[in-house]
């Protein structure tokens, strides 16, 4: 029961990094976009 715990707790990790890398660069190309637009006036 504790190995398989562990495995799906691992894998919700991995997946949750994974989720969070993406939310970073989404996140990374709205603040261009902002700075951009803050610039442009």
């Amino acid at each position: 029961m504790k190995n398989l715990q562990v495995r799906l707790s691992d894998e919700i990790y991995r997946k949750l990094k994974k989720i969070a890398r993406r939310y970073q660069i989404i996140i990374a190309y709205g603040r261009r976009i902002k700075s951009a637009r803050f610039a442009k006036r």
